[in-house]
C-alpha cells in the first residue's frame, strides 16, 4: 500500500487541524497597549477621594487596550473586605492584594494613591499623582489643571514619551 494520494492527505489534514486547535489558541493573544497599577488602600482618605477619577480613567481608558489593576499593598486585607470597598466607592477597577508587596517593588510605588503605567514592554512609563488635586496632605485643589496620569496614558497610546514621566505622590504612606 503506497498511502493516500498527496491532496486528500493535505485536504484531511486541513480538517483534522480545524478541530485539533481551537480557536482561542490559534490567533495570537492580544497584549495591552499599557497597563496601569494604582496602589490604593481602603483607610486611606486621599485614595478614596479619587476614586471617582480612578473609575472614569478606568472606563475611558479599558477600551483602548489599557489594563488597569488597583493594588492594594496590605499583608492582612481580606478579599471580603476589598470587595465591599469597591462597592462603596463605585469602583468596577479589577484588583489585586499585595500581601508580599511584588507589586510595590516591581514599581517602585510609596505611597497610596500612586499611578504607575507600563509601556507595551512593560517599561515604566510614569509613576506618580493622578492629577494635581492634592498639593500637600490637607492642601486640596478645588479644580484640577494638571492630569498626570490621563496625560502619560495618551503619550503611551500614542507611542510616545510622557512628556512628564515622574511626579511626587501625595498620600497614605505603604508600610514594608
Amino acid at each position: 500500500m503506497r498511502g493516500l494520494p498527496l491532496p486528500f492527505l493535505c485536504a484531511i489534514l486541513l480538517l483534522i487541524g480545524g478541530y485539533l486547535v481551537p480557536p482561542a489558541l490559534s490567533t495570537p493573544p492580544t497584549s495591552p497597549k499599557a497597563s496601569v497599577d494604582l496602589f490604593v488602600a481602603t483607610d486611606c482618605p486621599i485614595a478614596n477621594a479619587c476614586a471617582p477619577e480612578i473609575e472614569r480613567l478606568y472606563q475611558a481608558y479599558k477600551t483602548k487596550g489599557v489594563d488597569f489593576r488597583l493594588v492594594f499593598p496590605d499583608r492582612d486585607l481580606d478579599e471580603g473586605e476589598v470587595r465591599q470597598h469597591l462597592a462603596d466607592f463605585g469602583l468596577n477597577v479589577p484588583f489585586v492584594i499585595d500581601r508580599d508587596h511584588a507589586f510595590v517593588k516591581r514599581g517602585g510605588a510609596t505611597v497610596t494613591p500612586e499611578a504607575v503605567v507600563y509601556n507595551r514592554l512593560g517599561a515604566i512609563a510614569y509613576r506618580g499623582k493622578i492629577d494635581n488635586r492634592y498639593t500637600d496632605f490637607g492642601d486640596r485643589r478645588i479644580t484640577v489643571s494638571e492630569f498626570y496620569l490621563r496625560d502619560a496614558l495618551d503619550a503611551v497610546l500614542s507611542g510616545k514619551t510622557p512628556a512628564i514621566e515622574r511626579t511626587a505622590a501625595i498620600g497614605c504612606l505603604i508600610e514594608q
